[in-house]
């Protein structure tokens, strides 16, 4: 499913109901009762700050107190890290596992999958 599909009116259908992929899997995920969410990204994880900034550090478990410095947005997307950070917010209270990996490295996907 892909928001800018079906499931999204266009111009002449009013106002978009999903901003981004992310935010529609994660709601998608906890509506279908799912395990896990790995919401695939360019970077390898979620950072305190960009991660090509000096002093960035990569957050293993996000805890909602965590403090993280947004960047620019990719161009390959809509959302970015906030969008990834909101959406894994929404699928973990609907009691869905949620990562955030780097999309290039199977190995990634692999790991999410096996816990």
């Amino acid at each position: 499913i892909n928001e800018n599909d079906v499931v999204t009116g266009g111009p002449t259908q009013g106002t978009r109901v999903f901003t981004d992929n992310d935010r529609l899997s994660a709601l998608l995920a906890s509506g279908a009762d799912a395990d896990g969410l790995a919401l695939l990204t360019d970077v390898e994880a979620v950072y305190t700050k960009p991660p090509d900034q000096p002093g960035a550090e990569r957050i293993k478990v996000y805890r909602p107190d965590a403090t993280v410095e947004i960047g620019e947005k990719s161009t390959m997307g809509r959302g970015g890290m906030a969008s990834k950070i909101a959406a894994a917010r929404v699928a973990a209270l609907g009691g869905v596992h949620t990562c955030v990996a780097g999309g290039f490295d199977i190995g990634n996907i692999k790991k999410g999958f096996s816990g």
